[in-house]
């Protein structure tokens, strides 16, 4: 029998051994600022607590949550596989290159490339930062050159930094372009 009690009645039936199913309203009303404590005595408040409660099992339930935790572990080493088979520094991407690149040229956006390509629309994203590529599928050499800029949360040509000249031409039609051969040590672990 389902007998609901107060805060206190329910914690010493529970230190007598007896369980104790609290049921609680999930809605957290905002009704302005508060101390974390008041807000934590509005909650028990709403709680209701039953005591001696019968259990019931759900078979069903039981059932798709089994499947569900075989699915994950299964799904979990296939992509641990893929992450073993994949050398360093080589992104799944790499080998579509030619074919994002269309996409991006074709107007589509990098949510329907993840899409199609399954992947995260953010591994796209990365992927075309990582290459020097723009929204619109213009390679710019800047992302691999020798004289690009390297400090964190900077990007594009420094030229005139490490040299001490003007370039002299636009960043898509550069003629000062050498290509890093240490390109693959700045971007680890893609």
């Amino acid at each position: 029998m389902l007998q609901e009690m107060k805060l206190e009645d329910a914690l010493k039936k529970f230190l007598q051994g007896k369980k104790v199913l609290v049921m609680y309203d999930e809605s957290l009303k905002n009704d302005g600022t508060e101390f974390i404590v008041e807000a934590l005595e509005k909650m028990l408040e709403r709680n209701r607590y039953l005591v001696d409660v019968p259990a019931i099992e759900d078979f069903e339930f039981k059932q798709e949550v089994e499947q569900m935790v075989k699915t994950e572990k299964s799904s979990t080493k296939a992509v641990k596989k893929k992450l073993v088979d994949l050398p360093k520094n080589k992104s799944k991407l790499d080998d579509c290159q030619e074919e994002i690149i269309q996409m991006l040229k074709d107007g589509k956006s990098q949510y329907a490339i993840a899409k199609e390509l399954g992947v995260v629309q953010s591994t796209v994203t990365h992927w075309m930062a990582r290459h020097g590529i723009d929204k619109q599928g213009n390679q710019k050499k800047c992302a691999t050159c020798q004289y690009r800029e390297t400090s964190p949360g900077k990007g594009g040509c420094d030229y005139i930094g490490k040299t001490g000249h003007r370039r002299g031409c636009s960043v898509e039609n550069c003629d000062k372009y050498v290509e890093d051969k240490h390109e693959k040590a700045a971007a680890p672990g893609l």
